[in-house]
C-alpha cells in the first residue's frame, strides 16, 4: 500500500516543519514525498529548511519539488514589486518599458511572457530578506531539484497553483475550480493536488459533468467543496482538486501544521494537523527584521 506524504508551503518555518518531518518519519509505510513548493520565503529560517529536506534526502526519502511561487522569485526566476512602492514602479518601467499599472498587471497574467509579480509590501519585504539569506548550497539545492509538474501515477499529478497555471494561479473558490475542471490540462487528470492558497480543501466535480458544447468545455454542474480528515475519493466518477493546506503558514483559522498522507492504491486521503511552536518561530521573524504581520499571522484563528 505505497503511501505520499504531500507536503506544501513550508516557507521557511522550521519548528512547523520538524514537526512533519518527525511525523512523517514515524510511519514506516511512507517513502514517497511531494513538496508541492514555497519551501522558503515569509519565514526565518530557510536555510535550516533546505537542510532538514536535504537530511531527509540522505535517509532514503525520495523527494520531489514543484515550483512554488517564492521558490521562483528565490532563483530570480520572477521579480517581487510593490504597486505601492514607487521606486518598485519605477524599475519595472525603466526595465521593461510597461507605463502604466493595468500593463504590469497584464504581464504578469501572460504566463509566457510573465516576469514581474504584483505582491504585498510584507510579501515583497520577506523576499529581499531571503534572497539575501539563501546560501549559495541553498540556491543550488532549489536549482536542482524544482519542477513545475509532478506525476504521482497516471491521471495523478501536482501542481503548486492549479492545473492551469503551476505556479501562480489560487484556487480560491468554486469559480476558479470550475474553470480548472473545464480546462485541457485537467482532460487526462483525476487527481490535481495544489498548494499556494494555504486553505485545506476537497474540490470534486462529476466526471460526467464535464461535457463539450458548441466547440467548448463546460461543466453543467459547480464543484462540491468540502473538507474530510480521512476521504475515499472515488476516480471512476469524479474529479478532484485537492489542497493539501500549509506546513508553515496556515490561512484557515487553525495555526497547526497541515499535510496529506495519500494512499495511492486505495486513492485515500487522510489530513494530518500538528502543534508546533509558532511562538518561537514568532520570535525568530521579529529578530530577523521581517515584517511583525508575518509573525502574527501564525497564530491567527
Amino acid at each position: 500500500m505505497p503511501q505520499y506524504a504531500i507536503i506544501s508551503e513550508i516557507h521557511a518555518n522550521w519548528e512547523a516543519f520538524f514537526e512533519v518531518y518527525k511525523s512523517i518519519t514515524r510511519n514506516k509505510q511512507i517513502k514517497d514525498i511531494v513538496c508541492l513548493g514555497d519551501i522558503v520565503g515569509y519565514g526565518p529560517e530557510p536555510n535550516e529548511v533546505i537542510r532538514g529536506l536535504r537530511q531527509m534526502e540522505q535517509r532514503g526519502y525520495n523527494i520531489r519539488y514543484n515550483l512554488g511561487s517564492h521558490d521562483a522569485a528565490a532563483l530570480g526566476m520572477f521579480i517581487y514589486i510593490s504597486l505601492s512602492n514607487e521606486d518598485d514602479i519605477m524599475r519595472v518601467r525603466n526595465e521593461s518599458g510597461l507605463k502604466t499599472e493595468e500593463e504590469i498587471v497584464r504581464a504578469y497574467q501572460d504566463m509566457n511572457n510573465r516576469r514581474y509579480v504584483p505582491v504585498r509590501p510584507d510579501a515583497k519585504q520577506a523576499m529581499d530578506w531571503t534572497l539575501a539569506a539563501l546560501t549559495p548550497q541553498s540556491k543550488s539545492f532549489l536549482k536542482a531539484r524544482l519542477q513545475t509538474r509532478i506525476e504521482i501515477k497516471p491521471g495523478v499529478v501536482c501542481v503548486h497553483g492549479s492545473i492551469r497555471d503551476p505556479i501562480f494561479e489560487y484556487v480560491r473558490d468554486a469559480g476558479c475550480a470550475l474553470r480548472c475542471f473545464e480546462s485541457a490540462e485537467m482532460a487526462d487528470e483525476s487527481v490535481c493536488f495544489v498548494g499556494h492558497t494555504h486553505f485545506p480543501v476537497i474540490w470534486r466535480a462529476p466526471k460526467e459533468a464535464r461535457q463539450s458544447y458548441a466547440g467548448t468545455i463546460v461543466l453543467v454542474s459547480e464543484p462540491e467543496s468540502l473538507f474530510d480528515q480521512h476521504h475515499k475519493m472515488d476516480l471512476e466518477n469524479c474529479r478532484y482538486i485537492v489542497n493539501v493546506g500549509a506546513v508553515g503558514q496556515p490561512r484557515d483559522g487553525d495555526p497547526r501544521a497541515c499535510y496529506v498522507i495519500y494512499d495511492s492504491d486505495g486513492d485515500a486521503l487522510q489530513y494530518v494537523r500538528l502543534k508546533y511552536d509558532f511562538e518561537k518561530t514568532q520570535r525568530k521573524i521579529i529578530g530577523a527584521g521581517l515584517p511583525e504581520q508575518l509573525a502574527e499571522r501564525l497564530s491567527a484563528e
